[in-house]
């Protein structure tokens, strides 16, 4: 059992920290300046700031230690951060801050070790954010601020020595909060305001008690996916599900074109006549279908489900209430929306490539007025419950993932 921090620190209750990391120049300092503008009871500690407080203090006598060994690159001794860390908290708490960002602390194995050791159950450790952003941007962004920063350390030749230390020390910190499902990863590569996005959802999620990876329920939970051909609902899935590992995508679409494919199938060949004609599915073929497919994904662990392109109309809702009914949460729709000559084009240029029977224009356009008769009906009944999150599927993948990916945590953080 470690210690805990002292009574001077913190009384009656407990603090709550999240550890916030990422490489030099991936932006955390940005993103934690926003969270205590926009939540008022979060503080804002930085580990390097602290320790260039210290160094710069005449009167300070770690001082002159501190500032050779950041000049070199290298990791201050545990028990000195350690010590200012606390001493900041026990400040913050006096003006009414009830919860922490330990900004760029553990930065290795000795740090996390000492922290232990001084805190303890002193404080409640909700996990990590951590910022994920190439090397080549953050050498990039680093050499810039150093151009105003005035920071000793913001040359190539320390920043060099900072990314090593980063790789070698620092990642195994993150490595071993990731196994117990505390680690909230966060692209760092987007403008400021997208990855705010992203992080505004992570705050809320971690103050509700939800971990980075969602426990196993009873329930599975659902989103439904929705939008016009060619909104680019397949892409976002593709991505939801290599960020989030405890969702599984499972496309309408597709578990329709495997069946209308499998010579076995007694209905493969009205699926197929049905969709060549642009119409849509009788509903209790897609809900078998789709159950079959949830059961599947189930047996593998997963415990929340991307249904894309469903419910595509009334029916299709009201063979899911009959089928599925209390078996399941659904948590809302997500629902892409893009122009219809911007869904036209995408479809026509995957086309090219795809192989699929209905990317042609004459296909295409009757699924275009298939979704606004029957599909948007649907949409409207969501939203009049307050179930539904639009996302503009108009800007480029990566600024739309951006925003998917706060709305899956904002939706997550709603449930929990």
């Amino acid at each position: 059992m470690g210690g805990c921090l002292s009574t001077n620190a913190v009384s009656d209750m407990k603090p709550k920290v999240l550890f916030v990391l990422g490489g030099p120049g991936s932006g955390k300092g940005t993103q934690c300046a926003k969270v205590v503008e926009t939540f008022g009871h979060w503080s804002h500690i930085s580990a390097g700031d602290c320790l260039r407080a210290e160094r710069n203090d005449p009167n300070s006598k770690d001082g002159e230690l501190i500032n050779n060994i950041i000049k070199e690159g290298k990791i201050v001794p545990s028990e000195i951060t350690v010590g200012l860390l606390v001493k900041a908290m026990a400040k913050q708490k006096e003006d009414g801050k009830k919860c922490f960002l330990i900004d760029g602390f553990p930065r290795n194995l000795g740090n996390d070790q000492g922290w232990g050791q001084v805190v303890g159950d002193g404080a409640d450790v909700l996990g990590v954010l951590f910022y994920e952003a190439s090397e080549e941007e953050m050498e990039k962004r680093l050499i810039e601020r150093g151009t105003t920063s005035g920071r000793v350390d913001d040359n190539i030749e320390s920043i060099k020595k900072r990314f090593r230390t980063y790789l070698e020390e620092t990642m195994p910190i993150v490595e071993k909060y990731e196994k117990s499902g505390l680690v909230y990863k966060i692209n760092g590569m987007p403008p400021p305001d997208e990855v705010w996005n992203v992080t505004s959802a992570t705050i809320q999620m971690a103050e509700s008690g939800a971990t980075a990876q969602a426990e196993p329920t009873s329930k599975p939970r659902v989103l439904f996916v929705l939008g016009g051909p060619g909104a680019g609902k397949g892409t976002q899935c593709a991505k939801i599900v290599e960020r989030f590992q405890h969702w599984s995508h499972i496309s309408a679409g597709d578990c329709l074109r495997a069946e209308r494919n499998d010579p076995a199938s007694k209905d493969g060949e009205l699926i197929n006549s049905i969709i060549k004609e642009g119409k849509i599915v009788p509903s209790e073929i897609t809900v078998g279908l789709l159950a079959k497919a949830m059961a599947k994904q189930k047996e593998d662990g997963k415990t929340c489900f991307l249904i894309d392109g469903f419910p595509r109309n009334l029916g299709n809702d009201q063979s899911w209430d009959q089928v599925v009914g209390t078996g399941a949460d659904v948590l809302g729709v997500l629902f892409y929306e893009a122009a219809e000559g911007e869904m036209e084009k995408r479809l026509l240029g995957r086309g090219a490539t795809s192989g699929r029977v209905d990317d042609n224009i004459e296909s295409i356009r009757k699924r275009l007025k298939t979704y606004l008769d029957e599909t948007m009906p649907i949409v409207e009944k969501y939203e009049a419950k307050g179930l539904v999150y639009k996302i503009n599927g108009m800007p480029p993948p990566e600024e739309v993932w951006a925003v998917t990916e706060a709305t899956i945590q904002k939706a997550e953080a709603k449930a929990a």
